[in-house]
């Protein structure tokens, strides 16, 4: 049988993880805590804004106090007609459904079975 390996044995032979011993210390590039309170210290901090203009969204979420959820199945067509107008009009789909709505409204307003 063969003979084991003995992981807690001292060896004198050097494992390798020698090589990932912490840095030393570069005490003159490191800023003092009176520059850090006071600004950049020295100027050795990138910024953190972006490096370009950031894009607007290309959906915008409103707070409308509509907090029911109306789900229904529609066709494709139907619904990027919704999605169409939302865009265009730069308005929640809720508000364009209740644009339908009373569009829908106004158009039956007279027929039998409207009050």
């Amino acid at each position: 049988m063969a003979e084991r390996i003995d992981i807690f044995a001292q060896d004198d032979k050097p494992s390798g993880l020698d090589r990932f011993a912490p840095k030393p210390r570069a005490g003159e590039s490191r800023p003092s805590l009176k520059d850090l309170q006071e600004g950049t210290g020295g100027g050795k901090f990138v910024s953190r804004e972006p490096a370009r203009p950031a894009q607007p969204p290309t959906r915008a979420y409103y707070r409308t106090g509509r907090d029911v959820q109306f789900n229904t199945k529609v066709s494709p067509e139907t619904k990027k007609g919704f999605a169409d107008w939302a865009l265009k009009t730069r308005r929640p789909m809720g508000e364009i459904l209740e644009w339908a709505l009373e569009a829908l409204n106004e158009k039956r307003r007279g027929e039998p079975g409207q009050s």
